[in-house]
């Protein structure tokens, strides 16, 4: 699938993604943090290099590494972007994006001295990895929980956050 191919799967079938991910945009939106990064009709910062990343990500044959990795399902790709559109806020930077090599898909998230780490192995399954080196707490979960999604969201931001806030009383 060429790069033009996979943004036009990604187009063709974004409508298809929110129907089946509706559980977590009626999740999303009825909490109150922010969930979209601006209103409809502008499209966040981080969305344009996440739809690249993800398309690129997409291009990858069967087998694409040392491991025999298999190739990405669209499908995943898709459910990828519907996350980060549906839980990413302005204050996020795009997320560095990877491949893994069980045919998943990788965010992370460099703030300070603190990594977050979302792998997205198939759609609704997820591990996060948390490590804050200046609070020295190490967290690592798996499962399909929205709350454990949003909550991972929730202490990126909170993290973000108190980082603004260190630097603002630097200056």
């Amino acid at each position: 699938m060429s790069n033009s191919r996979a943004h036009h799967y990604i187009d063709d079938n974004w409508s298809a993604l929110d129907n089946k991910v509706v559980s977590i945009q009626k999740y999303a939106r009825t909490k109150s943090t922010s969930s979209q990064a601006t209103d409809y009709g502008e499209q966040p910062a981080w969305q344009a290099n996440a739809v690249e990343k993800v398309c690129q990500l997409l291009e990858l044959p069967e087998y694409w590494d040392s491991y025999q990795s298999p190739k990405i399902d669209p499908q995943l790709g898709m459910f990828v972007l519907q996350v980060l559109n549906n839980f990413m806020s302005a204050e996020i930077s795009t997320p560095e994006i990877y491949p893994s090599s069980v045919g998943g898909i990788q965010l992370e998230w460099h703030i300070d001295s603190s990594d977050f780490e979302l792998h997205i192995p198939e759609p609704y399954a997820y591990e996060f990895y948390l490590n804050d080196i200046a609070g020295e707490e190490e967290k690592e979960l798996s499962g399909s929980s929205l709350a454990q999604l949003e909550e991972f969201f929730m202490r990126l931001r909170r993290q973000i956050s108190y980082v603004q806030a260190d630097m603002h009383i630097a200056l």
